[in-house]
């Protein structure tokens, strides 16, 4: 109740469209965006390269192969993109 009616911070709130990291947000639609062009078969992916700008991008999610828990599998860039690419929607009880 710091200061009710007098500070608002909406705009300092944001809305997350997927439960994981922020920083796979982008991968997540990419995919889509391939996803809208044409059917996707996982069997049929070997790799998916990840440009970025962002060094925290691969310094964090960029390294976790093998989560070994929920919290890792939601910071992990790999074990997301291939649930997105299984057809998960990665919200929060996807990843449970």
């Amino acid at each position: 109740v710091d200061r009710l009616g007098e500070r608002y911070v909406l705009m300092e709130t944001s809305i997350k469209m997927y439960s994981c990291c922020h920083l796979i947000h982008a991968g997540f639609d990419g995919i889509k965006e391939l996803r809208a062009e044409r059917p996707i078969d996982p069997d049929e992916v070997q790799h998916i390269r990840v440009s970025t700008s962002t060094p925290s991008l691969i310094a964090h999610v960029g390294v976790i192969k093998r989560p070994p828990d929920v919290l890792a599998a939601q910071f992990s860039m790999s074990f997301s993109l291939a649930m997105m690419l299984h057809g998960y929607d990665c919200w929060w009880w996807d990843y449970q």
